[in-house]
């Protein structure tokens, strides 16, 4: 049996080729929460900011338009030729249509 500190009782020829391996896994699982953390669904975003906003139109549609613009939130569908602001507006709308933003 070895124990060099870092890597407890292996082999030190094994203690880099693990060490690697665990950051890389790091690096990958902090990217991935760090994406899920950032992005989130359109109805979700509406949700949230209606609730932060107490339903006021001028303001849900404005903080939705900044999120997108800063890549927080991702268009589905409806991508061309529309504006963030023109497209939260109708989202918004869809929303109260549907009832779907006061979940």
């Amino acid at each position: 049996m070895w124990s060099n500190g870092r890597c407890g009782m292996i082999d030190p020829s094994m203690c880099d080729r693990y060490s690697a391996a665990i950051s890389l896994r790091m690096v990958a699982v902090k990217s991935e929460v760090m994406h899920h953390q950032r992005v989130m669904t359109q109805r979700d975003m509406m949700r949230e900011l209606f609730r932060r906003f107490g339903g006021d139109r001028a303001q849900v549609v404005e903080a939705y338009a900044e999120a997108e613009r800063r890549g927080e939130v991702e268009r589905v569908r409806d991508a061309h030729d529309m504006s963030a602001d023109e497209y939260a507006s109708r989202l918004f709308a869809d929303g109260v249509e549907k009832s779907w933003i006061h979940r």
